[in-house]
């Protein structure tokens, strides 16, 4: 069964057309990815999807559950979580209260809650340790560790993040990404928007490519595993 469907998906900025008609799917317990170069709409694509932009059209399914018309936080209810670029966590409160914040739909169901709360830091033990600290004193990697585990805290069951790896080192982004590998595997559905193509290919099991709001290729990573395919699909050259 398809986890998410998008079709003709539409996104405008006044008369600018960021993302035009695209469809995509991921299925259930898969992990797919949205690739592109800077600009091509990969943001503009999860924000929609996830209800932040609003000057959309098309049609999104949930485990075909039509949900097209739902805002974000009902969308949250649904199991359709979205971690931003650059964390964007708070800053100013304690790695337990952003993880305690992310889990707010189980504010009444105490034992959930701190189910959930174990079982996050059991997939980022490094958390566990910074439990006191505010966010803002987190490295980079701890801070985007901390905006997953927020997200997870909801119980998604489809799991958007955008640029997960940007601005870390490689031993952090080998780390958040096995993490991510165990999170599909444990059945949450990833869809991945990475600027980081061969990393992405590395762990997809289908691929999405976007150029100028288009979606200009799409298949398993293998056909992709070419640079100069990898070129033709980002640029529309031969080259590499």
């Amino acid at each position: 069964m398809n986890a998410l469907e998008v079709s003709g998906l539409t996104v405008r900025y006044g008369p600018v057309v960021a993302v035009d008609g695209l469809s995509l799917v991921a299925p259930s317990h898969s992990m797919v990815a949205l690739l592109g170069a800077n600009g091509a709409g990969k943001t503009s694509t999860l924000r929609a999807i996830s209800a932040l932009e609003r000057g959309r059209s098309g049609t999104l399914r949930l485990y075909g559950e039509d949900v097209t018309r739902l805002k974000a936080h009902e969308l949250v209810a649904r199991g359709l979580v979205h971690v931003p670029e650059r964390r964007r966590v708070f800053s100013t409160m304690t790695v337990r209260e952003n993880l305690e914040l992310g889990g707010y739909r189980y504010y009444r169901q105490s034992s959930e809650l701190r189910r959930q709360f174990e079982a996050t830091l059991d997939l980022f033990p490094r958390l566990r340790e910074r439990l006191t600290q505010t966010a803002g004193m987190l490295s980079g990697g701890e801070q985007q560790m901390l905006a997953i585990g927020r997200a997870l805290m909801s119980k998604p069951k489809v799991l958007m993040l955008d640029e997960p790896s940007l601005g870390l080192g490689p031993q952090i982004i080998q780390t958040i990404y096995k993490t991510l590998q165990a999170i599909s595997a444990q059945g949450t559905t990833v869809l991945l928007v990475e600027q980081n193509a061969h990393l992405a290919l590395r762990v997809a099991s289908h691929v999405y490519v976007l150029r100028a709001g288009h979606l200009v290729a799409e298949g398993p990573p293998s056909e992709f595993s070419q640079e100069a395919t990898l070129a033709q699909a980002y640029l529309g050259s031969d080259e590499t």
